[in-house]
């Protein structure tokens, strides 16, 4: 079969095109004034190497196979790409979600940084050619001319994905929006934040992230970042566990809920928070490849945090189970907020300084440097407890120290303050200064 040519200049006033193929379609240089509809019921969409194409207005090319674009091309409005493998949307301007034409299969990657064209003036929005017959067979390529305004040059902009209602994603979907790398320092910012949102895997990429969920949040990675109008705050509620399978990094403050009674799991060793807070959340375990600050948290089952540096707060934390603690033998562990712990267990850690506004259960730990513990209640133990540097403890005077562990080794230890202190150290101990208001006793 031939190529077909088709030109509809002398209709000054007519630009838009909708033009369907019974099987491939590959398009040679075209120009469309207003909006362009691409159709294949079998096979793909090509635009080849060499060849241009420019549409005023939105682009929308749907295929029973791929979507190739290879060539250039010269959009003014919204791109969307609909194939085989999913379907790619390329923003011209800060988008709702809901306006898009999500399909019913296939993953789906909205693009926030878009390449615009730009034109003399608006698009020619009336049909100038509609050949939208199923039964098109085009065997060669085809060029499409309609009248349009002068195209002028390209914008390269970051715009923002924001949502109206609920958006419910098939099973299999995955859902990936990014900036590219923003432009000018402008981060793209996604928010999603309605309750009735229905996700599979996440990938996100952009400036200030928010999303939420009424099932479980699987991550695929995501990237916060500051920038113009960003600090790189990444927000996540869910209905159910949190978990990932990729990175997350945030530059702002990281926010996660995911209910009292749901997991929360995050921890690739490359990810890099900046701080954390836990709104709500059973058993949460994070992970963090550099330091890490703890915001205001709230758990109600264990709490395991493992950094490669220092591990601050910034907010006190409530921890209904086990909270253990991974900085590194090198790096600090400084929690003296209003918190409350059950237990809490030092894996490794330089200078710790622990504080807890009730009784406080140290579990097994292990302190490279020195170890500072401050309680308004007993302070006693559940696993051995080893520390090279001093030892400080303080309990208020009208509450108990037990420590008496056999397998206890410190160096110096200096209570000051205690009302009935018992110590235990496998080793040689050195006493610091201490003021007991009960009674002392040392093994």
């Amino acid at each position: 079969a031939g190529n077909a040519s088709f030109n509809t200049t002398a209709a000054p006033a007519l630009g838009s095109v909708s033009l369907t193929n019974g099987g491939a379609l590959t398009l040679a240089t075209s120009t469309v004034g207003g909006n362009l509809t691409a159709t294949t019921t079998a096979g793909d969409i090509t635009l080849p190497l060499g060849q241009t194409l420019t549409v005023a207005g939105d682009a929308t090319l749907t295929s029973a196979g791929n979507v190739n674009f290879l060539g250039t091309t010269q959009i003014g409005g919204t791109q969307t790409l609909n194939g085989g493998t999913g379907s790619t949307f390329v923003l011209a301007a800060d988008t709702n979600l809901n306006a898009l034409a999500l399909p019913a299969a296939g993953n789906i990657t909205v693009n926030l940084t878009g390449t615009k064209a730009t034109f003399a003036g608006a698009p020619l929005l009336p049909a100038a050619m509609i050949l939208s017959n199923a039964g098109n067979n085009f065997g060669g390529t085809v060029s499409v001319t309609t009248a349009s305004p002068a195209f002028t040059g390209t914008v390269t902009n970051t715009y923002n994905l924001t949502q109206s209602a609920a958006v419910t994603l098939n099973p299999g979907q995955g859902l990936t929006a990014t900036d590219l790398g923003g432009t000018a320092g402008t981060r793209g910012n996604i928010t999603l934040p309605n309750a009735g949102n229905t996700f599979n895997t996440v990938t996100f990429t952009g400036g200030d992230i928010a999303w939420q969920q009424a099932n479980a949040v699987t991550i695929g990675s995501v990237s916060a970042h500051a920038g113009a109008s960003s600090t790189g705050a990444l927000t996540i509620t869910a209905t159910g566990p949190i978990t990932q399978t990729g990175a997350v990094v945030a530059a702002g403050t990281t926010t996660l809920a995911a209910g009292a009674g749901n997991n929360i799991t995050l921890t690739n060793a490359a990810n890099d928070f900046s701080t954390v807070g836990i709104t709500s959340g059973n058993k949460v375990a994070v992970t963090d490849a550099t330091a890490l600050d703890l915001g205001a948290s709230t758990v109600s089952g264990t709490l395991t945090v493992t950094t490669n540096g220092a591990l601050t707060q910034s907010g006190p934390l409530t921890v209904t189970g086990v909270t253990t603690l991974a900085a590194g033998a090198a790096n600090d562990i400084t929690l003296g907020g209003a918190n409350n712990f059950s237990t809490v267990a030092v894996t490794s850690g330089n200078n710790v300084t622990l504080n807890d506004t009730n009784a406080l259960i140290l579990g097994a730990s292990t302190v490279s440097g020195t170890l500072g513990v401050t309680t308004a209640g007993a302070l006693t133990q559940s696993g051995a407890v080893s520390v090279v540097g001093a030892t400080t403890l303080a309990a208020g005077a009208a509450n108990s120290i037990t420590l008496n562990t056999a397998t206890n080794d410190f160096s110096t230890v200096g209570v000051t303050t205690g009302l009935n202190v018992s110590l235990t150290d496998a080793n040689a101990l050195i006493l610091g200064a201490s003021t007991v208001s009960g009674t002392l006793g040392v093994t």
